[in-house]
């Protein structure tokens, strides 16, 4: 089943937070300006809610390409309404079939358009929402540390929150160690992560290990190409081009995510992985 993130908040009745009343109330009327969208907010849904927090949630869906700013205000962005579609076809397919969705079962594809878009799922819902009953450890291999630079204080404080409760701890392995690898690994180093740097690993792509889950990150070969040569390239940490870091981040590409469910998979990764840890 292949799905994006955040599709499911256009069927509450009833959001919970400004991003899923942002794309509800988008799904129904449109342009619509951040100023008059917190006025909707506040009115409409009971949010209680500052104009800069609106333009935050907004930015946010943005860079994720959940909606696009025109001249006249906000909308939804035409892809994601395709996929939007694609999900409730497949909803349907497996009605008229009696076809229950098993997600324990299932291998789930999601589709991201962005590197940023894919660094907070990978973050933050993966690593929130995906089952770990037995407190097992969480690994992250990666070809490059990602940058935790481009989130916001309040997700990096988020990120310390998330290393606090997981008591089995937050590993993460990189096959590369340029000076910027360096300086992010430090970084989330001070939220609790473990790392190792130039793994003798072979990665065509990142994965993330949680309980029996594998979530498998692919990148289109470009971007990869673009990412290895910023990583090269920024030698000197004192300068790096945070404009070009975020322009990455941000930047329209492809990136699949291959979730599976396997136990015996996911503990022989984890095993391996844990190996480049002993004695450090």
């Amino acid at each position: 089943m292949e799905l994006n993130e955040e599709s499911a908040t256009l069927l509450a009745k009833k959001p919970t937070n400004a991003k899923a009343a942002i794309i509800k109330k988008l799904s129904h009327s449109w342009p619509i300006t951040a100023k008059q969208m917190t006025t909707i907010l506040q009115r409409e849904f009971g949010i209680a809610i500052t104009y800069q927090g609106v333009h935050k949630a907004l930015t946010q869906l943005e860079e994720e390409k959940i909606i696009e700013k025109g001249e006249k205000g906000y909308q939804l962005n035409s892809d994601w309404i395709k996929n939007i579609q694609n999900i409730a076809s497949s909803i349907a397919k497996n009605y008229n079939n009696n076809e229950s969705l098993d997600f324990e079962k299932e291998i789930i594809q999601l589709n991201f358009q962005s590197w940023i878009s894919v660094g907070r799922f990978g973050s933050f819902t993966f690593k929130d929402d995906f089952p770990n009953p037995l407190g097992k450890p969480i690994v992250t291999c990666w070809m490059h540390v990602w940058p935790v630079s481009t989130v916001s204080a309040e997700e990096s404080k988020h990120l310390i929150e998330q290393a606090i409760r997981e008591k089995a701890g937050l590993y993460c392995l990189t096959n590369h160690n340029t000076p910027l690898d360096q300086l992010f690994a430090d970084w989330i180093g001070k939220m609790g992560r473990k790392n190792v740097l130039g793994a003798e690993i072979p990665l065509d792509h990142d994965y993330i290990i949680r309980g029996d889950h594998i979530a498998h990150i692919y990148y289109e070969n470009s971007f990869r190409k673009k990412l290895d040569n910023f990583y090269q390239k920024n030698v000197d940490v004192k300068n790096i081009d945070y404009q070009r870091l975020q322009e990455l981040a941000t930047e329209r590409t492809l990136i699949q995510v291959i979730i599976i469910k396997n136990r015996q998979f996911a503990e022989t990764l984890r095993s391996e992985a844990l190996k480049f840890f002993k004695n450090r």
